[in-house]
C-alpha cells in the first residue's frame, strides 16, 4: 500500500527552543494497513515533507487488517529535496 496523507495527524509541538532558528519537534500519529517493513522504507512520508522536520516523532499504529502493531520512529533526515527516513526508537517499560 502506499503512504495515506490523511492518515498523518499532528498532536502536539514541542516547547520553544532557546537556539536561534531552531524548530522546535512535534508529535505526530499515523494509522495504516502497511507493516513495519513498508512504512520504515525510505521516502515513505515524503509527500509530507513540507511539514515534517527532524526530530519530529511519529506513533503509528501499523498493520491494522492484520497483525496490529505500535511503532514508534524518529525523523532523522527531511532535506528539501532528497530522502526522507527515519529511525525506529526503543520504547522501554519501568518494572512495575
Amino acid at each position: 500500500m502506499a503512504f495515506e496523507p490523511d492518515s498523518l495527524r499532528g498532536f502536539s509541538t514541542g516547547g520553544p527552543l532557546k537556539v536561534a532558528g531552531a524548530r522546535s519537534p512535534r508529535l505526530w500519529h499515523y494509522s495504516t494497513n502497511d507493516d513495519h517493513s513498508t512504512v520504515s522504507a525510505t521516502n515513505y512520508f515524503a509527500s509530507k515533507r513540507a511539514v515534517l522536520g527532524v526530530g519530529d516523532i511519529v506513533w503509528c499504529s501499523l498493520d491494522l487488517d492484520g497483525t496490529p502493531a505500535l511503532r514508534v520512529y524518529m525523523f532523522n533526515a527531511v532535506p528539501a529535496s532528497g530522502n526522507v527516513t527515519v529511525t525506529e526508537l526503543s520504547v522501554t517499560h519501568p518494572e512495575t
